[in-house]
């Protein structure tokens, strides 16, 4: 993913952190403790070297198989050094203080899954009539319109998770301006 989104310029550094971490965690519906670095969150971090240059090989990697589909495809970047609640977990060599995770509790049906639900309720094909009486010239898209009851539940449900994120993304800046307040002092 770095070497075909970042480096071709496809994703920038922070999308490339998005799609591989913060994304991850809200979908499996383990954020905000993981997918991000603040206060109270668990320090998960990854120490990226951009710039490393690898040819992917099967002998090479961590696993069972003996075969990679991606073998002899050269890549950059690598985890020079990866922690887990703080603690080092890959030196960029070998692994130190495996099996020492922890449970994460989750909700069902979490953030991502809401907001999937609105988005195929507010874009269900069902939920759409089409103007078959001919008074009304222009296309058919035209006359297609969401059923009242269907798009205002996904209009409501959508405007509810727009304002879970606003929430979220204060509370971020609040807790950011907490911890930069208490390194001054």
């Amino acid at each position: 993913m770095w070497t075909k989104g970042v480096r071709s310029g496809l994703l920038s550094e922070n999308q490339f952190v998005e799609k591989t971490s913060t994304n991850a965690a809200q979908i499996f519906n383990m954020y905000p403790n993981k997918g991000v670095i603040r206060e109270g969150a668990d320090a998960d971090i990854v120490i990226w070297d951009p710039n490393f240059k690898k040819i992917i090989s099967a002998k090479a990697h961590h696993h069972a198989h003996d075969f990679n589909v991606f073998e002899g495809m050269e890549v950059y970047g690598r985890a020079e050094n990866t922690f887990s609640r703080g603690e080092l977990v890959w030196d960029g060599k070998s692994f130190h203080n495996q099996h020492q995770g922890k449970f994460v509790e989750r909700k069902t049906h979490g953030f991502t899954y809401r907001r999937h639900s609105a988005w195929t309720k507010l874009n269900d094909p069902l939920n759409f009539k089409v103007d078959r009486s001919g008074s009304s010239p222009g296309s058919v898209a035209n006359s297609l319109a969401p059923t009242n009851s269907a798009s205002s539940q996904a209009n409501n449900e959508v405007q509810r998770l727009q304002e879970e994120v606003s929430r979220l993304r204060q509370e971020n800046a609040e807790l950011s301006n907490q911890a930069n307040t208490q390194k001054l002092s």
